[in-house]
């Protein structure tokens, strides 16, 4: 896209049961039925809480997405994708 752009590489040690999400900015930024919009700090705060027995994280995700939207369909894409090691 642009040859004159730099980029940085770096590496970590990750720990055996780590879990890494990507996401795009319309699973943090969700509009709330007050006006306002979630914002990442909303999400981050999600990721750590534990999972419910029996339900998948990225299930729980979606469902706290839709909660606090407070609508059952999203006015942005939502995309989270979960990798374990």
């Amino acid at each position: 896209m642009d040859p004159a752009a730099e980029f940085r590489d770096d590496s970590c040690a990750v720990q055996p049961g780590s879990r890494l999400y990507v996401f795009n900015d319309g699973a943090c930024e969700i509009a709330l039925p007050d006006g306002t919009t979630a914002k990442l700090a909303d999400l981050v705060h999600q990721l750590r809480q534990p999972s419910p027995p029996g339900q998948s994280k990225l299930d729980e995700l979606i469902q706290w997405a839709r909660v606090t939207g407070g609508q059952t369909s999203f006015q942005d894409d939502v995309s989270i994708m979960e990798s374990e090691f």
